[in-house]
């Protein structure tokens, strides 16, 4: 473990210390730097190699920290995206070591046929294509010391953080120990196959009504923690369109079966497939979508789904105030996040992706500009929503590739409309005594708001945010305050000394200096205290009618 460490610290030092640099230009003092674009794109690259250079545990954890806006700048969500789940395979004779451990007996006992060349190789485990009582089938085997390895490099991860939480004061390192212990928690889990094969059983009995899903049989005789055994289904990838249309499928009908079961899977059953990417997706002939890997399954509870479906209504209403208090109810917005902010962020945001024809690129190109604001808030996203917003990045990915103009909003919408119909009709009265609870909560907060003010102990939190900007703003006029006073010295002490020296030289050089101190002092703007110019920027294009995608 020792050396595994040491080998982590020099691959992760030169970034720790590249990015401390951004913030001191001195580590300890000095101001920050300014770094270019170019800068941070080739970082980002250099940081994407040498995570895939660490091994499965850092790979597998970067995939979900590339979705995190909160915590990660654009630019490096952008690079660490790209970072694939593929490694070399394992050697055969390593998957027969593996088979013959788990089943007691050599491999040839147990398969009919096993295809030496593995069909997919990942950081966790490999598959192959076999032959198991006349039946072809898939063998998932896990990688030889995988469970070692990642146990040692989850326990040198969180010494790191423990470090630098001590040293830093941040909420991007609080919300990067919720990714990485709900990681710790969620990797075992995948690593136990007989747990996967529970998973599989669940999906099937909560699948059994839909006709367009097909969930893997598996065989429970031999299946194993470290081995699972599968029915081999022939399909083809999600991704791979052309395909699929030189197939006869109707694309369209196929990703709008995907988003009907993601939505039953998050807002119905509480029990979601997390892992959608391509490769666990396929498509037969008859238009049936494969599910393959159980091993990520998150599950929420009813009040986190029901939240989930009122703040979706509220955003397909256009209903602001209801969708920024949907956010601070699920934890995705921390309360002292500025109300005014997230609602003018919320407006802008739906109105670009309510425009038609809009293309993907230019969706992302302002998403990403918003998103750099984002990172200035303090979002703390709750443990049980991290792989919820993965499944949904992935699941939008998938779409976006087939079509520019793809949005998984609106066709949800509908569904969750449905949804909320039948509960309405399964229970009349729920509105009702939803309205009479948020009432409740209203006169609750009033006599707390009354106490407060008799005990005269009412107290305002400001932003942190608005704090640093307020101190730099201060500091700004303190030193064109000082310039000012530096001029006037300046004209004084020339003045005296023309009186002494009669230099008319002097007194004109002197008091050219001060008058362009004075004019600079003048002239040179400060900068606003709020920062967060996009919005204004965006707000003003909006109010004219102009496009705020437009160049």
């Amino acid at each position: 473990m020792i050396k595994r460490s040491l080998k982590i610290f020099w691959t992760a030092f030169p970034f720790i210390l590249s990015f401390t640099l951004d913030l001191r230009r001195f580590i300890l003092f000095g101001p920050r730097r300014e770094r270019t674009l170019e800068f941070h794109e080739g970082r980002a690259r250099k940081l994407t190699q040498k995570i895939a250079f660490l091994g499965p545990s850092f790979i597998k954890l970067t995939q979900v920290l590339s979705t995190r806006s909160d915590i990660l700048p654009p630019v490096y969500l952008a690079a660490l995206s790209k970072l694939h789940d593929e490694v070399p395979p394992i050697s055969l004779d390593a998957v027969k070591e593996v088979i013959k451990a788990e089943y007691q007996r050599p491999f040839d006992e147990v398969f009919e046929q096993f295809d030496p060349q593995s069909l997919a190789a990942a950081s966790l485990a490999q598959v192959h294509r076999a032959r198991y009582q006349g039946m072809e089938v898939a063998v998932k085997v896990q990688r030889p010391g995988i469970h070692a390895l990642v146990t040692d490099d989850l326990k040198i991860i969180q010494g790191l953080l423990g470090i630098l939480n001590r040293l830093f004061t941040s909420y991007q390192l609080r919300s990067l120990q919720v990714v990485v212990d709900e990681f710790s928690r969620t990797i075992y889990d995948e690593m136990d196959f007989e747990h996967e094969s529970y998973n599989i059983r669940r999906f099937q009995e909560l699948m059994k009504d839909r006709s367009d899903i097909v969930i893997p049989e598996f065989f429970p005789d031999v299946t194993t923690p470290r081995i699972l055994v599968i029915r081999f289904y022939h399909g083809i990838k999600i991704t791979e369109f052309d395909q699929l249309k030189r197939a006869g499928i109707n694309v369209d009908r196929v990703l709008q079966s995907l988003i009907e079961i993601y939505a039953k899977q998050i807002l119905v059953d509480g029990v979601f497939h997390a892992d959608p990417h391509p490769g666990n997706i396929l498509v037969t002939r008859d238009e049936k979508i494969v599910l393959l890997d159980y091993g990520l399954v998150i599950e929420l509870d009813h009040k986190t789904r029901h939240e989930l479906i009122e703040t979706t209504m509220a955003g397909a209403r256009r209903d602001f105030d209801r969708l920024i208090e949907g956010y601070y109810n699920l934890g995705i917005a921390n309360r002292e996040v500025s109300t005014t902010i997230l609602r003018e962020a919320a407006e802008i945001m739906f109105d670009i992706l309510s425009q038609e024809g809009i293309t993907q690129r230019r969706v992302q190109e302002i998403a990403f500009e918003v998103l750099e604001s984002f990172y200035a808030f303090p979002f703390e996203l709750p443990s049980n929503l991290v792989y919820l917003f993965k499944t949904a990045a992935l699941v939008e990915g998938i779409g976006t590739q087939y079509r520019y103009d793809f949005n998984a909003v609106k066709d949800i919408v509908p569904l969750v409309k449905q949804m909320l119909r039948e509960e309405q009709d399964l229970n009349p009265c729920k509105r009702v005594e939803d309205e009479l609870k948020t009432l409740r909560g209203v006169y609750r907060d009033a006599v707390e708001v009354l106490r407060t003010l008799r005990r005269e102990d009412l107290r305002f939190r400001i932003h942190p945010v608005s704090i640093s900007q307020t101190e730099r703003y201060v500091a700004r006029v303190f030193r064109r305050a000082v310039m000012a006073m530096a001029a006037v010295m300046i004209a004084i002490v020339v003045s005296i000394l023309y009186v002494y020296n009669q230099s008319l030289t002097v007194l004109v050089a002197g008091l050219c200096v001060s008058g362009l101190i004075l004019l600079g002092v003048i002239v040179i703007p400060i900068t606003t205290t709020y920062g967060f110019n996009l919005w204004v920027d965006l707000g003003r294009r909006k109010k004219k009618g102009k496009d705020p995608l437009s160049g």
